[in-house]
This record gives structure tokens, C-alpha cells and sequence, in this order.
């Protein structure tokens, strides 16, 4: 991260500029002509005018790219009719080492008690990347950095133990090897961390940050064998790891993972071996028990279809917890709230004042005051929303001591909690004082009479135990939902598998209400969530005129690019707000994905001035009046991931001696800024656009997605349908209307594996 004075400066383009890259993924490799086209990370350039998007395709020749290589040569943008924006290699790049610098700063900086950033900056800058070996052999050398004899002594008594960092750093760079896992190898493996690491570079997997494949990466470089016993072993952890980072599963079957490995498919898909990636299925199975031996696994049998499952053991206690809790809660007694006669009382007076409610909604309220444990799940225009504000009215007239706590899962979807009920909402990490997966910490107990928790479909699996492990006995609790939007980000189906189990007291919402009706919002929404397209009779709808709903068809990215500029200003010339304004892409990366998206809406609405600017480590700069989100949990200031608000203020605070840069950011529902500093900062990232995921319980006046054939491996009926969902007043899709009808076609018919459904069913 960098900080720096700019000025606005004038768009250049079809200029020949530097740049330098780290190659992400090699996308085409021609052995004989040496022409690649890979996927990049732009780490710098000297490009006047508009800057580059901090990941782009790059073309040209390239003597043996390898993902994470680090290449640095002239090139040009060029732009294709479909795919936009590229740069075009002019001759050979330069393959270059990684900065270590940054490296040994920290090391010094963590090993020296009293030497801070500045200080060990100095002594790298003074004596070069090989300081600790410098200052091992002779201590007066940080004389020359402007310290004392005594203090001299003092740092090289000790660092002479630590000479060993300087060779792992040396090993991993010859390796092209990100540098900084540096210090995470060396702080686990200390004495002889390059010898061990040679013999198995296997042995880094457990540490935490890292994991199979960076020893992969290192094991391939030098030519280990890939018929390997730890390998192998390693990879079957990686597999059940990875299939819940990028499926959301619980657990694995078994015969799938042996299956995968047999075929070498797994590997083959993730390694850099070409050979060596199929196991013999004995060996797979003898490598299984071994790990469950070890209880590195956990493995638990299916009631209904007698398939073994696997687990990380973290995820099969938080599972088993969530039984024992669901068990807890249907056994324990709790007295009756009220009398069924009460409730009548007050839905009789409560429609003739306000309105009929549906059969359906007048089940939920009664179902909410009369269980322990119940859902309320719908789609939009349903009525969920007026009902679960009736289920609150009628708590507080028939008991106005009652207390109710309002819960959601994000500080978005608690802020509009808040603004449609008229009552103060909370998160749940919040309210139970939660700070993060692993740690070992004394929760707060919800101890309301009731907790009413909306939009539940984002709740993982992790969460949902800590919720029911710190609910008090008497609290009763109310679950709001659409499980047609997409499934949390962390393991688990949680609500579905509630819902599917047919155990837990649930209502269904499924009539549209006439004012809902007259929405194309609304009406398209369901159209989707039944997999109608725009050829269908009673499918999806663009009627220009109704002012609600529109879709304009394009294929080039450039253009769809600048149709979204122009929106953006033809919407704020009408009084609307940036934040009104919401951009929804499925993807990261492409011209059409968030990160190009933010750094041209920037540009355009937000261009440099003579203020400070930041810039992150990975290019992207931040300055005052950007909106920002924040992209993990952070229990120290209270913001956690998908938190949304604007910078307020840029500034260098100079405290002792020191430097940090501080950015302070207004969250709409928090009365004082937060403020940022360091390495913290790495954390925010622009939120002009943002993906889809990150978009779930959110809303927004205007949103505007676009929808292109680039993105087609990542669109799906629940993708589209949480996407469009988000617009309150006016949907947007650009981009291909084939596509979107083949998107709604397409299910995902991942339903996510774990045992919770059938443990509930055979438990409760």
C-alpha cells in the first residue's frame, strides 16, 4: 500500500507503455511459436491517462510463462470485438524475481522488540535484502543505519539465530514464489525450514496460511515426484477443504472423492503435474483410513441412501451441534405466550383498521406466537415483510413488555431491516459478540422474549450453530426467507434443509398481492424463479412503458461499458444518488466485471484530484467520496464482510516519529466514522459494482447488470433471480437476451452435501 498526491490527468490510449504483471492463469500455450495469452494481475504501468483495471488478459510471446511468474516488457492495448480490452506484448517480456525487501522488513520489525516499520525499512534500504546475514556476521554495521554500539549488539544477538530466513527467502524466490509466505514457513518449521522444506514440500499444507497448492507449486519447481505418498494424502485434505470453499459442502461422499482421484481428475485439474495425478483406488482408500485413523477426517453414514461422508472435523462438530441444539430446543418447555383467542382478537381488529391479510399470512402469525422454532419464507411480493411487521404488532399489543430482537446476517440486510419495520435491527455477529470461525470466545445470549431473523437463506452453517448454542431457553425464534435466492456464502443449505425437512413449523408465501402485481419487478421474478424466458407466453417481460424493467441488447463489452456510464448519469440528472445506483456483475475479472466496472465508474465520477490518494497493494487506488465495502470480517472495529459505506476523509498522521495513513469511513448505520490504517486498509475495496453474491441483502433504488457471454459459466436461475431482486424502483440487464433466457433455463442443481435434513428428520 502507497500513499500519493495526484492530479487528473488526460486519457492516451494506443500509447506503448511498461508493465509490469503476474500471470494468473495461462489460457493458450503454443509449444513451437512461443505466442500465450494469459490472464494477469498488473502489479504496474507506466500508461498515461485512464489507468488499467488491476487484472486484464495479456498477449504475445512468452518463453515458459507459469502461473505466478513475474514478467515485465512493453505492450500496447488492443480490443476485441467481444471479449474488450487487452494488452498486446511488443517482443519479449522480462521474467522477474519477486520483491523481498517487504519481506525482511517484517521479519526484522517482528524479531526486534522496539525496531518499528520505519527503522527496519532503514536497515534493509542501508544494508540490502541480505541484512540479517550482515548484521549475524558483524554487529557494527548497523552502525552505518544510525544506531549504537549497545543497540548494535543488542539486534545482532538477535538475529544471529535467524539467518536461516534469509535462505528460505533466497530458496523461495529462485523458486518465482510469492515471497511472503516467507515468514509463515520460517515461524512454523524455524531451524532447518529450507532443508525440510526440499525434502517434503508437503510439510507447509497444515500451516494456516497456506495450503496443498503452494507445496504443489514448490514440489513441481523442484521435480519432486508426483507419485507420492504425502502428496496424495495431502490433496485428499485439500479436496474436502476446497469442495467447501467452492461448493459450500458440509461434507464429501466418499465414493466421489475416491472416484475423482482414481480418474486424476481432481489433480489434473488443479496441479501443475501432467503425470502422476491418477491414484489407485486401494491406495486412495488406504490413505482415507489413515486420515480418519488420525482424526484429520471425520466420517458419518447417510440414513437414507448408506453413502459414506466426509468431514473436516471443524465443520462435522459444528453440524453435530446444530442437531443437539435443534433437539434441545423441541424438548425444552416453553410456557404459551398466549391464548389462541388473543390473537383472533387482535387479527380482528388489525384488518378492519389496516387491511385483509392473506390465508397464508394470517397461518404465519399465528404459527410465529404459538412454536419455539418456526419459518416464514416467500418471494417477492408476497407479503413477507408486512407480515413479519404484523407478527411484531401483534406481540407488542398482546404483551407490550414483551421484548423482540431483530436479527439479520449483514449490517445491509439489518439496515433495511430497520428501515421497513420502523425498529431498531442488528446483526447476528454483532449481537452475540462473535469474533471469527475458530476462535475460542464467551458469546452474549439473545435473551428477548422473541428473535425474528430476516433473510436467513445467507446464514451458513457456522453462524446458524453459534445462533442456536446462544439462544436463551424461553426465546422464541422466527426464520424470514426466500430460499430461491442464493445459498450463503460459507457451508450449508441451512434453510432449505429446515424447510425440506418438513420438521420445523414453516408457511409458505406464494400469492402475489395486486399492487405487487402490477410490477414487472415482481411478476419477472417469478417468471424466473419458474424458469420462464422472454419466449414464453407467461414469461419474462420488458415493457418499456411501465417504466420499471428494461433490457437492451448488446454485444460488444465496450459498449455495454459506457451504456452503463451514461445510465448512471442520465439517473443522478434526475436527483438520484451514486448510492442509489446499483451495478451487479457475476464475475470479478473482465471487462464487464467489478473490479474494470469500479475502476471506471471511479474515473468517470470520481476522477483524481489534489487530494491524497491510496493506493493498495493491488493497484487499486481509494480516495475521499469513493463508496467502499468492506471484504472480511473485523471484529475490532465492528465491520464485517460486505459492509458498505463512503471514505470521508485521507490523511497521514505522524505520532513519535512515525507515519501511517489513516482512511475514516462513514457507515450508514454507525453514528462515528471508523477508521483504517495499514495494512487494515488492505481490506476495503470499491463498491461502485459489486458480484452478485455480495449483493445478497441489499437493495437499491436502481439496479443495472449486465449479462454477457463472458460470463456465461457463472449464470444461473438463482443468480439472475437474486440479482434482479435487488431493484426496488427500476431492473436493468445489458448484454445478450439469449444468454438470459438460457441462464433462467439453467438450474443449479448443486444442492450442497451434508446430513443436517436427514439428521433432522431421524431426530426431531
Amino acid at each position: 500500500m502507497s500513499v500519493r498526491a495526484t492530479t487528473a490527468t488526460s486519457k492516451s490510449e494506443n500509447e506503448t507503455f511498461r508493465v509490469q504483471f503476474e500471470i494468473k492463469k495461462v489460457m493458450y500455450m503454443d509449444a513451437k511459436t512461443k505466442f500465450a495469452i494469459v490472464k494477469t494481475r498488473i502489479i504496474s504501468n507506466t500508461k498515461s491517462g485512464e489507468p488499467l483495471p488491476k487484472e486484464m488478459t495479456i498477449q504475445g510471446t512468452m518463453v515458459s510463462p507459469f502461473e505466478g511468474d513475474i514478467y515485465e516488457g512493453e505492450g500496447s492495448i488492443s480490443l476485441h470485438s467481444t471479449f474488450g480490452r487487452f494488452i498486446k506484448l511488443k517482443g519479449v517480456p522480462t521474467s522477474s524475481l519477486p520483491q523481498v525487501e517487504a519481506q525482511v522488513v517484517e521479519f526484522i520489525k517482528k524479531k526486534i522488540k522496539g525496531v518499528g516499520k520505519k527503522r527496519a525499512e532503514h536497515i534493509v534500504k542501508t544494508l540490502g535484502v541480505d541484512a540479517i546475514s550482515k548484521i549475524a556476521n558483524d554487529h557494527r554495521v548497523l552502525l552505518s543505519c544510525g544506531f549504537n554500539e549497545l543497540t548494535s549488539l543488542s539486534i545482532h544477538e538477535k538475529l544471529a539465530g535467524h539467518r536461516e530466513f534469509e535462505l528460505l527467502v533466497e530458496f523461495l524466490q529462485s523458486l518465482a514464489m510469492e515471497s511472503d509466505i516467507a515468514n509463515p514457513i520460517y515461524n512454523q518449521l524455524k531451524r532447518d525450514c529450507v532443508k525440510k522444506v526440499k525434502a517434503n514440500p508437503y510439510i507447509i499444507c497444515p500451516i494456516p496460511q497456506l495450503n496443498f497448492l503452494d507445496a504443489e507449486k514448490i514440489a513441481f519447481s523442484l521435480h519432486h515426484d508426483p507419485v507420492n505418498r504425502n502428496r496424495y494424502r495431502e490433496a485428499i485434505l485439500y479436496y474436502v477443504i476446497w469442495r467447501m470453499e467452492r461448493y459450500g459442502d458440509i461434507c464429501v461422499p466418499k465414493d466421489v472423492l475416491v472416484n475423482e482421484f482414481a480418474t486424476g481428475e481432481f489433480l489434473h485439474k488443479i496441479s501443475p503435474y501432467k503425470e502422476g495425478n491418477a491414484v489407485d483406488k486401494e491406495l486412495v482408500e488406504e490413505l482415507i483410513q489413515e486420515l480418519l485413523t488420525e482424526r484429520f477426517l471425520i466420517s458419518d453414514e447417510s440414513v437414507f441412501n448408506k453413502k459414506t461422508y466426509l468431514y473436516d472435523p471443524g465443520y462435522y462438530h459444528i453440524e453435530e451441534h446444530i442437531i443437539k441444539n435443534l433437539i434441545e430446543i423441541k424438548e425444552t418447555h416453553v410456557n404459551p405466550f398466549t391464548e389462541r383467542s388473543e390473537i383472533d382478537d387482535f387479527l380482528f381488529f388489525y384488518e378492519r383498521k389496516h387491511l385483509k391479510l392473506a390465508t397464508r399470512q394470517r397461518e404465519a402469525v399465528y404459527m410465529a406466537l404459538e412454536n419455539r422454532f418456526s419459518i416464514l419464507t416467500g418471494g417477492p411480493g408476497t407479503g413477507k415483510t408486512q407480515t413479519t411487521n404484523t407478527i411484531v404488532k401483534c406481540i407488542e399489543e398482546i404483551n407490550p413488555k414483551a421484548r423482540i430482537r431483530l436479527l439479520a446476517p449483514t449490517g445491509k440486510a439489518s439496515k433495511r431491516m430497520t428501515e421497513v419495520s420502523g425498529k431498531k435491527a442488528g446483526t447476528i455477529h454483532r449481537t452475540l459478540g462473535m469474533k471469527g470461525f475458530g476462535h475460542a470466545e464467551e458469546l452474549t445470549p439473545i435473551t428477548e422474549d422473541f428473535a425474528i431473523i430476516d433473510e436467513s437463506s445467507m446464514i451458513d452453517a457456522y453462524l446458524f450453530s453459534k445462533l442456536l448454542q446462544n439462544i436463551s431457553p424461553q426465546t422464541r425464534l422466527l426464520f424470514v426467507g426466500d430460499v430461491n435466492q442464493l445459498p450463503s456464502v460459507g457451508p450449508g443449505l441451512v434453510l432449505r434443509d429446515l424447510i425440506n425437512s418438513k420438521k420445523i413449523p414453516c408457511v409458505e408465501l406464494n400469492e402475489i398481492f395486486r399492487q405487487a402485481a402490477k410490477s414487472q419487478i415482481v411478476t419477472n421474478a417469478h417468471a424466473i424463479i419458474k424458469g420462464k424466458t422472454t419466449k414464453d407466453v407467461d414469461g419474462l417481460t420488458f415493457d418499456p412503458t411501465k417504466g420499471d424493467s428494461y433490457f437492451v441488447q448488446r454485444l460488444d463489452t465496450q459498449k455495454i461499458q459506457q451504456d452503463i456510464l451514461e445510465s448512471i448519469r442520465r439517473f443522478m440528472k434526475k436527483g438520484f444518488k451514486m448510492e442509489d445506483i446499483l451495478i451487479l456483475s457475476a464475475m470479478r475479472g473482465g471487462d464487464l466485471g467489478v473490479e474494470e466496472l469500479n475502476r471506471m465508474i471511479q474515473y468517470e465520477f470520481n476522477p483524481p484530484t489534489s487530494y491524497i490518494d491510496v493506493v493498495k497493494s493491488d493497484g487499486m487506488i481509494l480516495r475521499v467520496g469513493d463508496r467502499v465495502m468492506q471484504t472480511e470480517n473485523n471484529y475490532d472495529l465492528d465491520v464485517f464482510n460486505g459492509d458498505i459505506g463512503t471514505i470521508a476523509s485521507v490523511f497521514v498522521r505522524r505520532t513519535s516519529g512515525k507515519e501511517e495513513t489513516v482512511i475514516e469511513i462513514e457507515y450508514p448505520d454507525k453514528d462515528d466514522l471508523v477508521e483504517y490504517t495499514d495494512k487494515v486498509i488492505e481490506q476495503l475495496e470499491l463498491a461502485y459494482a459489486i458480484t452478485i453474491h455480495k449483493s445478497q441483502g441489499s437493495e437499491a433504488p436502481i439496479v443495472i447488470i449486465p449479462i454477457h457471454p463472458t460470463q456465461e459459466m457463472m449464470l444461473d436461475k438463482n443468480l439472475i433471480y437474486t440479482a434482479y431482486t435487488r431493484a426496488k424502483k427500476v431492473g436493468i440487464f445489458f448484454g445478450d437476451e439469449a444468454l438470459l433466457n438460457r441462464s433462467v433455463k439453467r438450474v443449479n442443481t448443486n444442492d450442497r452435501h451434508s446430513l443436517i435434513k436427514e439428521k433432522i428428520v431421524a431426530n426431531l
